[in-house]
Order: structure tokens, then C-alpha cells, then sequence
């Protein structure tokens, strides 16, 4: 029978609160095969068996490793249980009865310590980031990594909404596995109405008149008709956005704008359960996801020049903190938390 070798990695923070916040297996290659991972708020412990022996370097360089991936969810789901990077006291590596100090790896967690979040979870119940099925397990730690980048500081609005986006996109593709974007979409909008959307619906009730004012409606609209093939899907492209029932060809008829513009105050200004999960389907699905595509598609400048923060980010920081909310409302409900 060939030999086993026992290892672990283990990083000490700066924090005396052992509250255990993930302890079990993290699944590998398949569901069969687990590492062990033990997350604290004091820290994180590996602990894992190998057929063949090596040193600390040679799991540090793997390409794609999986003690490395390991390390990796257990401090994202660390800083969205936190809100924060935390700070590295100690770095070990253990292999059989030999220990070795980790100085590059503690200096390389310090280097982006002190970060903060403004955005984290309730409550977490982080096992599915560790043992659900393989494409679940990815899903989830791609929309984590970019739903922290999107918070740090230092990210230019532009940056972060890119970021938020991504973290969403992770999410609904996750939901919804098969279909074009524009189907995942519609789906996606359709889902959103079901989950209670707490902090999302308190963020969009909290926002005034003049955030809705500031909106890009012309653009909007413009991308919408812009050629024959998007005009002929511009019906689903505004689905659900007006109160009642409008006649489609009268808007195309020179009123577009103009009624887009009054129409959506009405959803505003109604407090209703299903008018502000409108108002969250329609600016995550519909226009956020024009800013996106405008933004990856060259429809727009990129902001290299800004001589007005407050001016030309309010509308970004804005959408990113609506995208974040939806994030941490779809994390929390769906994945992480039996009680929001």
C-alpha cells in the first residue's frame, strides 16, 4: 500500500474570536475526494493528505492547486463574513513532523490587509462554496472574488461596476445554465420577484427623485431602437417597466422618450411590494445591463479624464451598490442563509 503524507497550512489573523465560521471538507476533483477546511474568525487551518511528498514551494506554484484554491474561498468567504481583509499574524506550513514559517505568504496577505466592505453577508452558511456540485462551487467563488473587488477602495466607479456585473453574471448563469444571455435575462427577471430582496428594496426605496432623474433615458432608449433588429425586440427590452399597458407603436411614434421618462416615476413614487421588485428587475436586468454592454462595447468613453467625482460617479456608484445589494440578496437567500 503506498505511503500517505500529512500536511496543513495554517494562517493565524489578528483576531482572538474563535467563532467557527466554515469547518468541513472542501471537495477536490470530484465529490469523493475532500480536503479539510477549518475557518475562524482567528484564522484558517488546511489539512489535507497527499500519496507523494513535497515542499511548501511546490503547492504554492501549482497552477490551479488545490490547496492554493482552498486558501483562496476560505479568505473570501473570511472577508464577506468579516467585511474586511484581515491582517496575517502568522503563516504556517506543516509537513509530517517538520513545521516551516510562511514570512512570503504572511507578507503577501499584509500587503492587501485593512480593506474594508461595505457590503457583507448575514449570517453565513458558506458549506456550498466548499462541497456543492463542481459548476455550483465555481459560480459561487467567481461571484464572491468580484463582488469584494467591487467594494475595494481604490477601484474607479467604472472598474467596480464592471466588477459588480461580473459577480452577478456568475450568479444568474449559475441559476439559469442553459439559454442565450437575453433568455437568462428574462429569467433572472422573473426570479427576482420571488426572493424577499431586502436590502435591495430598502437601498431603491431610499433613493430620491433625482437619482431617477440622472438616469441616461435618451441613450437608453436610442440603444433600443437604434436598428430594425432591436426594435423589433424592444418590446421584451422594456417588459414591465410601465404601470399599465401601453401601445407599443405609439411609442416608437416620436413619444419613446418622452414616456419612458413618465412612466417610470410612477413606479418610483408607488411603494408597493410589486412596484419596487420592478424597479430592481428593471434597472439589474434591463439597465444596468445597458450601461454593461455599452461599457464592454465601446459605446462609451472610457473615464480617463475626471474632474468631477461627484458628478460623473454618483450614477455609477450608484448602480454598483444596487448590483451589490442584488448579489448579496441572491448569496444570502438562495445559497448561504436558511433565515435573510
Amino acid at each position: 500500500m503506498a505511503k500517505s503524507y500529512e500536511y496543513y497550512l495554517e494562517i493565524e489573523f489578528d483576531n482572538n474570536n474563535d467563532t467557527v465560521i466554515y469547518e468541513g471538507n472542501s471537495y477536490i476533483s470530484s465529490n469523493h475526494t475532500a480536503d479539510m477546511v477549518s475557518l475562524k474568525y482567528s484564522g484558517i487551518r488546511i489539512s489535507f493528505t497527499r500519496t507523494y511528498k513535497k515542499k511548501w514551494e511546490d503547492f504554492r506554484d501549482q497552477k490551479n492547486g488545490y490547496v492554493m484554491n482552498h486558501l483562496k474561498k476560505a479568505l473570501c468567504c473570511y472577508m464577506l463574513a468579516k467585511g474586511s481583509i484581515p491582517e496575517c499574524r502568522a503563516a504556517v506550513f506543516a509537513a509530517e513532523d517538520s513545521e516551516q514559517e510562511l514570512y512570503d505568504l504572511k507578507n503577501k496577505l499584509n500587503d492587501q490587509s485593512g480593506g474594508k466592505l461595505d457590503i457583507k453577508l448575514r449570517r453565513p452558511d458558506f458549506s456550498r462554496v466548499f462541497t456543492g456540485d463542481t459548476e455550483e462551487r465555481k459560480a459561487l467563488y467567481n461571484s464572491m472574488t468580484f463582488f469584494i473587488h467591487s467594494q475595494l477602495s481604490g477601484n474607479s466607479p467604472h472598474d467596480s461596476m464592471r466588477a459588480a456585473w461580473s459577480s452577478l453574471n456568475a450568479l444568474y448563469t449559475e441559476i439559469h445554465r442553459t439559454g442565450k444571455e437575453q433568455d437568462k435575462l428574462d429569467e433572472l427577471w422573473e426570479y427576482i420577484p420571488q426572493l424577499n430582496m431586502n436590502k435591495t428594496t430598502e437601498y431603491i426605496i431610499g433613493l430620491d427623485d433625482s437619482v431617477w432623474n440622472s438616469l441616461d433615458w435618451e441613450k437608453y432608449v436610442e440603444n433600443g431602437i437604434s436598428n430594425n433588429d432591436r426594435k423589433a425586440k424592444f418590446k421584451r427590452l422594456l417588459d414591465g417597466l410601465f404601470a399599465e399597458q401601453t401601445d407599443f407603436d405609439s411609442l416608437l411614434g416620436g413619444l419613446l422618450f418622452a414616456a419612458a421618462k413618465e412612466k417610470f416615476p410612477d413606479l418610483v413614487n408607488n411603494c408597493t411590494a410589486s412596484n419596487v421588485k420592478k424597479r430592481i428587475s428593471f434597472m439589474v436586468c434591463r439597465y444596468c445591463y445597458f450601461k454593461r454592454n455599452m461599457s464592454m462595447h465601446a459605446g462609451m468613453p472610457y473615464p480617463l479624464y475626471v474632474f468631477s467625482e461627484k458628478e460623473e460617479s454618483r450614477t455609477e456608484n450608484i448602480l454598483v451598490k444596487i448590483l451589490n445589494y442584488t448579489v448579496r440578496d441572491i448569496l444570502t437567500e438562495r445559497y448561504f442563509c436558511n433565515n435573510p
